[in-house]
């Protein structure tokens, strides 16, 4: 059986998250328009069946969801797949790489 959870546009927040450990067959968990920030992830990591992570929208997460912090989170579960956001578009990294130009 495949369990999803869609809590977009809830008040969840990082503690919130604590709770969803107790359901370890989770595949797939939408985040998008919650409290949640990118300190919650720690919780994602007790959910090994967890496979899909939709993070889009969320404008607590998002300023703050670098490469290294997506590294992290698929070191700890490499299945994990999100949608709109691959490692090597770091939105810090992008804007600190704005007016520089490849050498010629």
């Amino acid at each position: 059986m495949r369990w999803r959870a869609f809590l977009s546009d809830s008040e969840v927040t990082d503690a919130g998250l604590a709770h969803l450990t107790a359901l370890p067959s989770l595949q797939s968990l939408g985040l998008f328009g919650t409290e949640v920030t990118v300190a919650g992830f720690v919780h994602l990591q007790k959910m090994p069946a967890l496979c899909r992570l939709e993070v889009s929208g969320n404008q607590t997460i998002s300023p703050r969801f670098t490469d290294a912090v997506i590294a992290n989170l698929q070191e700890a579960l490499p299945n994990v797949r999100i949608p709109g956001r691959r490692r090597g578009s770091d939105p810090a990294a992008a804007s600190s790489m704005r007016g520089r130009h490849a050498p010629t």
